[in-house]
């Protein structure tokens, strides 16, 4: 009862902030419109992507507030992170705490919050003994691709090669997108790491000609969210699981998006309970401040040493601490039964829709990707027009990936606006 006073109370506060003026721009920076805000963007920011002409400038739950007061429903929850919507009483509460105490202290010296998220997070998961903490899911990725490359050369020198999918989305940075399929993202980097194949995903008869002896890693994300939002089947994933042992390649699944409540489960592979050997995170984990981390087998933990990798900022008290409170709030039954709840009522109406121009409904919980016989761009506009933002995922697939939180008369509001939608087409 005391803590559901607590957090009305902050809701209240919040509440009464973020009715005063949302005009306010940078402090001391001189900007005093919208438009110039937008124009000096341009001046100053390299522009790597296409922003929409829209400032937010706060959030409460689901919902989103532009500087000009206009009020709009948030299905993508930036990129699945905002898994609590914004403003959540629990998170202010404990970062308004923590930033008067410690921030920052480095990885040299302990601090009280890394290790109860780290004890929470390996508890989980059933093949989990350690955790690696760091900011990102790129980082994730390639730590997991380091651990896992050692480990392999302790076994022979030449098992080396990896092995990804196609439609896979697994980071920005050097190693990370050379597991990435698409090559846009690729080519002008080349020569990425030599090693890489891409495989088909689902296609579990290609799996005894793709892995072999020399194969180190075998990265795949049990469901796809840059791709297109395809899960894995179950099928696949344990004939993958089969030949990863067969051959002694480590088995890593990237859940950096679909992970932790996404899919209706803790983790997304957890229905399937099929194991890896190394699992990546991030995104939702510490409520938007950057947090990401990888869980590790006791056979790839031990293999690592002290100065193998490192970190400046992973496992800082600032973001684990709101990771705790994150993790506390998503790891429930009831919680992740109502995104499972959700998740099946929204698939359903989009079903039944029924519309020539839709090819698919895919997905599992509040990550769904609605893929189209035609681009989707029109049909983003018209919904940020009508007050509802979710984005793409390739040229011709909707993805839905809202707050976890978010309740049916939201949802029914999505569907309509993206009925009327698809009316426009």
């Amino acid at each position: 009862m005391m803590k559901k006073r607590t957090q009305l109370l902050l809701w209240r506060q919040a509440n009464r902030y973020f009715s005063g003026s949302a005009t306010r721009f940078a402090l001391n920076s001189g900007i005093t419109t919208g438009e110039e805000l937008i124009k000096l963007d341009k001046e100053y920011i390299i522009p790597l992507y296409e922003k929409n002409p829209v400032i937010f400038t706060h959030g409460q739950g689901v919902w989103l507030y532009s500087h000009d007061d206009k009020k709009y429903l948030d299905c993508f929850s930036g990129i699945a992170v905002s898994a609590l919507g914004h403003a959540h009483p629990a998170i202010i509460n404990a970062v308004q705490d923590q930033v008067t105490k410690l921030i920052h202290i480095g990885p040299s010296y302990h601090n009280e919050w890394t290790v109860p998220i780290a004890k929470r997070m390996v508890d989980s998961c059933n093949f989990a003994s350690k955790i690696f903490f760091c900011n990102t899911g790129a980082e994730a990725n390639e730590a997991a691709l380091k651990f896992t490359r050692k480990a392999a050369k302790q076994i022979h020198p030449e098992k080396t090669n990896i092995v990804a999918f196609k439609g896979s989305f697994h980071g920005r940075t050097m190693g990370a997108v050379s597991m990435t399929y698409k090559e846009q993202y690729r080519v002008q980097y080349s020569p990425l790491l030599p090693t890489v194949q891409f495989g088909e995903l689902n296609n579990v008869e290609e799996l005894k000609s793709l892995i072999n002896d020399k194969t180190a890693t075998v990265i795949v994300e049990p469901i796809q969210g840059e791709g297109g939002v395809r899960p894995a089947t179950e099928e696949f994933l344990g004939a993958l699981r089969r030949v990863c042992d067969q051959n002694q390649a480590y088995l890593l699944f990237d859940e950096v998006q679909c992970g932790l409540g996404r899919s209706g489960h803790l983790w997304a592979h957890q229905k399937y309970n099929i194991e890896p050997d190394v699992l990546a995170f991030a995104k939702p984990i510490a409520g938007g401040i950057p947090m990401g981390g990888v869980l590790v087998s006791e056979q790839l933990s031990s293999v690592m040493k002290k100065g193998d990798h490192g970190t400046t900022f992973g496992g800082g008290p600032l973001a684990c601490r709101a990771a705790t409170v994150v993790f506390d709030e998503i790891n429930t039954p009831e919680f992740l039964n109502h995104v499972s709840e959700m998740g099946t009522f929204v698939k359903n109406a989009l079903r039944d829709l029924k519309h020539p121009k839709i090819v698919d409904v895919r997905g599992e919980g509040l990550l769904l990707g609605v893929e189209l016989s035609v681009p989707v761009a029109p049909v983003l506009s018209f919904a940020r027009e009508r007050g509802v933002i979710f984005i793409s995922a390739g040229d011709n697939t909707v993805r839905f990936c809202p707050p976890l939180i978010i309740q049916k008369p939201e949802l029914e509001l999505f569907i309509n606006v993206f009925k009327d939608a698809l009316a426009t087409l």
